[in-house]
């Protein structure tokens, strides 16, 4: 196991970070088939197997809540 970076390649590289806007982070136990992703593309999100979902929509700040429902820990989001 390891920490999951969201918007930058590794932590050994300080230039690395993704240059853009990310709108949510949504992260499944398991795999999604393709007519899942296409639903999550469409904007149909699905709760089954999920275990954390970051919608981004606080406006402004460095943290975002997990909208997932699962009770999960995680330390620090930069």
């Amino acid at each position: 196991t390891g920490n999951l970076i969201v918007g930058r390649l590794d932590t050994s590289t300080p230039q690395a970070y993704f240059s853009g806007f990310i709108d949510e982070v949504a992260v499944y136990s398991t795999a999604l088939s393709s007519s899942e992703v296409l639903n999550v593309y469409n904007g149909t999100i699905t709760k089954d197997g999920m275990v954390l979902y970051l919608s981004f929509d606080e406006g402004s700040g460095s943290s975002s809540e997990d909208l997932s429902g699962a009770l999960i820990e995680y330390s620090e989001m930069v």
